[in-house]
Formats: C-alpha cells, sequence, structure tokens
C-alpha cells in the first residue's frame, strides 16, 4: 500500500479488504488451496486443561459466540464495541470478510470450532517437507476436540 513492493503475503479477510476500503486495487490470488493448514484455535497450558469444566464452559461459550457472530455480523460488531470503544467503523468489512472462513463442510458436519484432523496433518505434511520438522510427530499430539460441544451451528 506504500508502493514498495510488488507482491506482498496477508490475509485474505484483512489487508484485501483494508486496501479496498483506501480505494487501492490489487490482484489477489488466494493461496488456502495451495497452503492447507490446521486453522487457528484456542491455545492453552497442560494446567488449565485440568480444570476441564472451565475449559469446556468457556470453548461452549466461544462456540456460540461463533454462531451468533455468524448469524449478525454487526450484532457481534456493536458487542465486541461495548469492550473496545476505540473499533473503527471500517473494521465491520473485516469481520463480514471473515465470517466464511469460521465454517468449513468439517465443522458443519461436526460443529462449530472442531479443529479437522486432516488440517493437522496437512500442516505436518508440509512443515516436514519444508524441513522445518525433522522428527515424526503425531497429529493427535498437537490438538484435542474433547472440551467442545458437538454440532453447534449458527441457526
Amino acid at each position: 500500500m506504500a508502493g514498495r513492493v510488488d507482491v506482498a503475503m496477508g490475509f485474505i479477510n484483512n489487508e484485501p479488504v483494508v486496501a479496498a476500503g483506501q480505494g487501492i486495487k490489487l490482484n489477489v490470488i488466494p493461496s488456502g488451496r495451495y497452503n492447507r493448514s490446521a486453522g487457528n484455535g484456542v491455545i492453552t497450558t497442560d494446567d488449565q486443561l485440568k480444570n476441564a469444566e472451565m475449559v469446556k464452559r468457556f470453548l461452549g461459550a466461544t462456540q456460540e459466540a461463533v454462531a451468533a457472530v455468524i448469524k449478525s455480523p454487526k450484532a457481534g460488531f456493536d458487542a465486541a464495541r461495548k469492550y473496545v470503544q476505540t473499533l473503527p467503523d471500517d473494521r465491520l468489512k473485516v469481520l463480514e470478510a471473515s465470517v466464511p472462513l469460521y465454517e468449513s463442510a468439517y465443522s458443519k458436519a461436526v460443529g462449530l470450532g472442531f479443529s479437522n484432523p486432516n488440517g493437522w496433518q496437512d500442516t505436518l505434511d508440509l512443515l516436514t517437507a519444508t524441513g522445518r520438522i525433522t522428527s515424526p510427530i503425531s497429529r493427535s499430539s498437537l490438538y484435542t476436540n474433547a472440551f467442545l460441544t458437538p454440532k453447534v451451528q449458527a441457526k
């Protein structure tokens, strides 16, 4: 956007949206189908996982919040403004571009927030192929869906 590079990598739901809002035209090449990964999630410590009920309540509330935002991004944005008063209006467009990323065929089958084991395997395969991982790692050692509530969906 400063004119210093011809190509840059960014997030499909952020940089292209912000640039468009500033009147900058871009050629966007979505890389998702070429760079498959596990995606994002909630990260915590083993100590926190010892309090299973707290973790389940936190993740359940998060799943319900994501479902509500999918149903009404504007309502979710307005709710966030109660806690982040400086949230600029143009960030609503970023949220709206993000909402389609909150669901996948996998999450629609099992529930919002569930990690797809195949995504973790794709991530491990990529990291191994590029030399970032040199010893075998089991995908199941990297995540768990055990604390999530099955079948939570936007209604």
